[in-house]
């Protein structure tokens, strides 16, 4: 019998697609990935993001490409992680020439930030967020982001490591402000931290800006190159506390939210959505205000309560892919 054969279109997010296809593939799956953005240039990223019709050629032939790649592969589902780029033609064309093809959709943004994603998800048979209020809304399937293996750790040992809180992400809206309001309370505390904040635009002029905005301490703490998956994983499983600063314009939880479950790390967070998932416990997790945060320090002497190994279960990539796909059987 033959492996069902996956379409797996996604937005490049640190590599995070490349770890999608290798777990489809350790399930049976024979997977073609295609990027959805014509380019990871910045100029690109934000020509398909909100001047779309300037990138119409380009997007065009980029999806047409992808068209005659998979034009006798026989294609069981598509799988597409945030259909930002793609034409509505292309899905109409796609489903043309595999007219048994389940389609699936993942957005791990909310619509508020995409309200185009309406127009096009529509057209995909099974839908799915990150966002349990544009889950409600739109009657789509609701379902959080996931944690690699190389997330899970041991909390047993966390007491005595060097690092006490860590904060790893994007530099956007007010994070850099929020997280400087935190660093005076951390140092007041002489707690031990390490913040690695990625700007994603190697413009010195605009990096000089975003510093001079959030007056950050410690300007080796903004960088324009990302932080490896490993890398990560590795300062996650050895910190006590992961900071969290979600977006403003966003409900559902980030990838870190997750990974802190996997890696058994404390959390505090300013999304207040975390009291609706089952990983939550008033022990591992504090909630703040981003207007102000302020942190209970007696919280962090607490012990971390361990929770069932099916709690831990549901967040693993391998669930996550799991859900989607039933979905789409």
């Amino acid at each position: 019998m033959e492996n069902k054969k996956i379409l797996l279109i996604s937005t490049s997010f640190f590599n995070y697609e490349l770890k999608i296809k290798k777990e489809l593939e350790a399930k049976g799956y024979d997977v073609y990935l295609f990027d959805d953005r014509i380019s990871n240039s910045t100029l690109d990223k934000l020509l398909v993001r909100f001047i779309p019709n300037l990138a119409k050629r380009k997007i065009n032939k980029h999806f047409q490409n992808i068209l005659d790649s998979i034009e006798i592969c026989d294609i069981d589902i598509l799988l597409y992680i945030k259909p930002e780029a793609m034409p509505i033609w292309f899905l109409d064309k796609a489903k043309e020439a595999n007219p048994k093809m389940k389609t699936i959709m993942y957005m791990f943004d909310s619509v508020k930030n995409y309200t185009k994603i309406l127009d096009k998800a529509c057209h995909f048979d099974y839908k799915f967020t990150f966002d349990l209020k544009d889950a409600h809304s739109y009657g789509w399937g609701y379902r959080p982001l996931f944690y690699l293996e190389e997330f899970n750790g041991n909390y047993s040992d966390k007491q005595n490591l060097q690092t006490d809180f860590v904060m790893i992400g994007t530099l956007h809206s007010d994070r850099g402000i929020v997280l400087e309001k935190i660093r005076k309370q951390l140092d007041s505390n002489k707690n031990s931290k390490y913040f690695y904040l990625y700007v994603p635009v190697k413009i010195k002029k605009y990096i000089d800006l975003m510093i001079g905005k959030v007056k950050l301490a410690n300007r080796k703490e903004i960088h324009t190159n990302s932080i490896s998956l490993m890398e990560t994983s590795d300062i996650l499983k050895s910190s006590r506390v992961v900071i969290d600063i979600h977006h403003r314009d966003q409900n559902g939880l980030t990838m870190r939210t997750i990974e802190s479950v996997g890696a058994k790390c404390k959390l505090i967070t300013t999304n207040r959505n975390v009291l609706n998932e089952p990983f939550y416990h008033e022990n591992n997790i504090q909630i703040i205000d981003r207007d102000n945060p302020v942190i209970d320090f007696e919280w962090v002497e607490k012990p971390y309560q361990f929770l069932d190994a099916n709690i831990y279960n549901y967040y693993t990539l391998s669930n996550f892919l799991e859900t989607l796909i039933k979905g789409g059987s």
